[in-house]
């Protein structure tokens, strides 16, 4: 990296609004009815791609701050983004990645509870569909005991 720390930063920042814009495409499909479950796996391997990218650039500034002598925390990235004039930019970057963590839980979930109703609706109707609503002579059974569906 050069000793202009701008181009990477601004690479970086770029990249965290994709990500945040991807976030917010996900989080229009999860409140959709039902989901569609195609849009939400093209957008996960968008964020994987993304994420990616994400990662080599964070890589290439951690490499690039331990190069110039600052700390790989914030108060070296604080101090170096001072040094080098870009104080502005990281301060876009730490914000953007603030949301970009904020949303991602907020989405996280956002499926979790979808899966989990999922997964209770389909162990109700495996327990309704395994028990007979009839006897071996024809008449209704109570579903469950105490059950009176169909009793006057």
């Amino acid at each position: 990296m050069s000793q202009n720390p701008a181009v990477l930063l601004t690479q970086l920042f770029e990249t965290l609004e994709r990500f945040n814009a991807l976030l917010d495409e996900e989080a229009a499909l999860l409140t959709e009815t039902p989901v569609t479950a195609g849009a939400l796996a093209d957008v996960t391997e968008r964020k994987s791609v993304i994420t990616a990218t994400l990662e080599r650039l964070e890589g290439q500034r951690c490499q690039w701050l331990r190069e110039q002598g600052f700390s790989v925390d914030r108060e070296g990235s604080r101090e170096a983004a001072q040094q080098y004039e870009v104080a502005d930019l990281w301060q876009r970057i730490v914000e953007a990645g603030e949301q970009a963590r904020t949303r991602n839980r907020v989405n996280g979930l956002s499926i979790g509870l979808r899966l989990d109703m999922h997964e209770r609706a389909l162990r109700f109707f495996k327990t309704a569909s395994s028990t007979s609503l009839y006897s071996r002579n024809g008449r209704s059974n109570p579903v469950s005991q105490g059950n009176t569906y169909g009793q006057f």
